[in-house]
């Protein structure tokens, strides 16, 4: 993959990113805060950062006509200062970043390759590697945030119609809003700058505290899940012709043995896969489901799994990813999740 189409594929995925993480942090904030969300006091030193850069890009004569919402123009780092001061926003990316420090360590290194690219600098097929495999538990982590907030919506709005209560005639309306919140202002972070590192050592920043412990390759690997009538949970999900619930199990296990691959450079052991691959269902529906990207990853885990145990070094098995094209792996499983709804 040549630099510039590697920096192509790193854009697209980091914009999808950022905006849906803009848009989602929008919707939370409005939830608690209200349609005057920006007035809230945690919020004061990012509100005023999104001023100056949208009145910086008024005053340019390209300026689109369009009308833009001041959260168009946070960064990841004013995104995660915004978290940072109030953690009931956006309790789902607690799935894919369980504490604060690698909360924290995981939106500064998605800043650190959008500075990179703005500056049409190169971005490694560690990076990119990296970029893929984020984006594949967060899409389904944004997937559940709007579920959640739409379903919360709903339930309030009902609950309201049931519970109001009628008003005398004459009366003002009696009305409620999220503004009428008050919720608790935690203190702001200041951000301290990053580097990218290797897949092995996760970014460290300033003040991001202790990162978690690196596991050893015996103590990963991919999670087992529960028997369904003695059977294997995907086995009796193929047995039953439950696609969707196939491509569930499937979907967990490639993201653990990804994000482990990324996050200390050994693999899980996968345990849906071989079921998967010696199942009939496999065969019945590898093209109309798609599923040649599965199969490409597998190949490749599988090769890296015996080189492995040959004494596979660090720079190698970097070198090893790149030949084998496995951030286009990646990508084209990402495609594969979201064309079967995912």
């Amino acid at each position: 993959m040549g630099d510039l189409e590697q920096n192509l594929d790193g854009y697209r995925i980091l914009a999808q990113i950022l905006i849906d993480l803009r848009n989602a942090l929008h919707a939370e904030l409005e939830r608690y805060y209200g349609h005057e969300w920006y007035r809230a006091k945690p919020l004061q030193q990012v509100l005023n950062r999104l001023i100056e850069r949208k009145e910086h890009e008024q005053a340019i004569d390209w300026y689109e006509s369009e009308y833009q919402q001041i959260i168009d123009f946070a960064t990841f780092e004013d995104l995660l200062e915004v978290l940072e001061a109030d953690s009931r926003l956006l309790p789902e990316l607690r799935t894919i970043a369980p504490s604060t420090p690698l909360l924290h360590a995981r939106l500064m290194e998605m800043e650190t390759m959008r500075q990179k690219l703005a500056l049409a600098r190169v971005i490694s097929e560690n990076e990119l590697v990296f970029l893929g495999t984020f984006h594949l538990r967060f899409r389904k982590v944004m997937e559940s945030a709007s579920k959640s907030t739409n379903s919360e919506g709903e339930s309030a709005a009902s609950n309201a119609t049931v519970a109001a209560p009628a008003n005398p005639v004459g009366s003002p309306p009696v009305t409620t809003s999220s503004r009428d919140v008050a919720p608790p202002v935690a203190p702001s972070t200041t951000v301290g700058s990053s580097k990218t590192k290797t897949l092995k050592e996760p970014v460290k920043h300033a003040n991001s505290g202790p990162q978690p412990p690196t596991e050893t390759p015996a103590q990963h690997a991919a999670p087992e899940e529960k028997p369904v009538n003695g059977r294997h949970a995907v086995v009796a999900a193929m047995d039953a012709g439950d696609d969707k619930a196939v491509l569930e199990s499937l979907y967990r296990e490639v993201t653990t043995i990804a994000e482990g691959l990324w996050e200390r450079e050994v693999p899980a052991t996968p345990s849906v896969w071989p079921r998967v691959r010696e199942h009939a269902w496999y065969e019945k529906n590898f093209s109309p489901l798609g599923l040649q990207p599965l199969s490409d990853f597998y190949d490749v885990i599988d090769a890296i799994h015996g080189r492995i145990h040959d004494g596979l070094a660090k720079d190698e098995l970097q070198a090893f990813l790149k030949e084998h094209n496995f951030a286009k792996i990646l990508l084209a499983l990402r495609d594969m999740f979201q064309k079967n709804q995912l």
